[in-house]
């Protein structure tokens, strides 16, 4: 250890285990308890003696008498080390979280026994991740003093056990031996163009499919009828999909992980290689600080107009959405003109066209100040002047284009009542603050 002792000051290895429960499960899971039914709003409503029956009393909950606590259990190996006479430093943590005994639906009954299966403590994740933190502190002969901090921060959650092979995608975030938060749709090859369809006498082929017309498709292009639904069909201006499988057919298959049809895996929902760094100088009065965070990758599917243009029809578009397909316009970014009705299909069906990519590098925070010569201020009694300026939220660089939202936005609000509220919620507000600091 002498040989390292001019560049290692000190060094410490760590290792942790330990086990908690998770309370956070719905009330009274253990309980077998009978739901009530309001008929006056749930439409099934009974004369009785001339008045509504208000209520009614559904068959009791089924529950399994084994139910227990979920537990997570982490483990981590860690490191902390000083160089230069302690003037880096370096802290690395690996670890890995284990979550059992996660409630989840059971086998599926029979419906003669008239109630939905049991939740049992069937599913299990498995998160590895990644902690780095570095700082960097050093005085020139010049005066000039630095401080440099940074961090790096990444997970992956696998769902390890969960009896999900057969549910339907999208009913459940969960999907055995698939990572946690993983977004499932089309790949998209551009939008159709008039060369994409056979035409006669000036009007696009029409051909019968299970009694119902389909636009015809030129050879080689893949056709996308099944993905139709009621006056709708595909059109020069629409997004034409990937045919993953070589099929000749878009579809969904049996809309299960086992058998996804032409979806894949587009984008994940939770945050990848999340960062920080930040600098500090001082200098004859002089004081600076930068601190920069961001994302490095992270995906969200979204709705709403500001997103998806006539996904609500009853509402204008934005201007950065009147991009769309025309016959002059073939090039465009956003399909053709159409009123959605606040539904995921057609064209809006998840797609890594419309895909927000929401990863970003944000200027957290801008301090610059001054402070004058104690000698100076000290003539009027006055221990410390000091003059400043704060910047928060300067600006931020990110891949979202022209889309007016906040990298940083709370993507769950997409699951809320109202899908057309995306985007919509206050970003992070720029502030400018100038200050002086008296120390009497």
């Amino acid at each position: 250890m002498q040989v390292l002792r001019p560049y290692l000051s000190s060094l410490k290895l760590r290792s942790s285990y330990g086990v908690i429960g998770n309370q956070d499960v719905p009330l009274n899971s253990f309980i077998s308890t009978l739901s009530v039914t309001n008929p006056s709003t749930s439409g099934a409503r009974w004369l009785v003696n001339n008045n509504w029956v208000p209520y009614i009393l559904n068959a009791p909950a089924l529950v399994d008498p084994s139910l227990t606590w979920e537990s997570v259990a982490t483990i981590d190996f860690g490191a902390d080390a000083r160089f230069f006479n302690d003037k880096m430093g370096v802290t690395l943590d690996w670890y890995q979280r284990k979550t059992t005994n996660i409630l989840a639906p059971g086998e599926t009954v029979p419906s003669s026994i008239g109630a939905s299966a049991p939740r049992r403590n069937f599913g299990e994740l498995t998160t590895n991740g990644i902690e780095i933190a570095f700082d960097f502190n050093h005085t020139f002969s010049n005066g000039i003093r630095i401080t440099l901090t940074g961090m790096f921060s990444d997970y992956k959650t696998v769902v390890s056990k969960y009896q999900s092979a057969e549910d339907p995608l999208n009913s459940s975030t969960y999907y055995e031996g698939k990572v946690l938060g993983d977004i499932w749709g089309y790949k998209t090859v551009g939008l159709f163009q008039n060369e994409d369809f056979v035409w006669e006498g000036g009007v696009i082929k029409q051909t019968v499919v299970n009694t119902q017309n389909k636009n015809t498709m030129a050879p080689g292009v893949a056709d996308q009828y099944i993905l139709e639904s009621g006056l709708f069909k595909f059109s020069p201006g629409d997004v034409r999909f990937a045919d993953l499988n070589g099929d000749g057919v878009i579809n969904y298959g049996t809309n299960t992980v086992g058998n996804p049809g032409d979806r894949t895996v587009i984008g994940n929902t939770n945050p990848r290689y999340q960062y920080g760094f930040s600098l500090g100088a001082d200098w004859k009065g002089v004081d600076l600080r930068i601190f920069f965070q961001g994302v490095g990758k992270r995906s969200i599917w979204a709705t709403g107009n500001m997103i998806l243009p006539g996904y609500y029809g009853a509402e204008a578009n934005y201007s950065h959405t009147l991009d769309y397909w025309t016959p002059e316009n073939t090039g465009a970014f956003y399909p053709r003109p159409m009123e959605y009705s606040q539904t995921q299909r057609w064209n809006y069906l998840p797609n890594d066209r419309y895909l927000l990519n929401v990863a970003y590098l944000r200027l957290k925070n801008l301090t610059f100040g001054y402070t004058l010569p104690s000698q100076l201020t000290k003539k009027v009694n006055i221990e410390k002047l000091r003059v400043y300026f704060v910047g928060e939220n300067l600006f931020e660089i990110g891949k979202l284009g022209n889309i007016t939202i906040d990298p940083e936005i709370d993507w769950t609000s997409i699951t809320g009542s109202d899908s057309r509220s995306f985007g919509r919620s206050y970003p992070y507000r720029r502030t400018l603050a100038f200050g002086i600091q008296l120390d009497f």
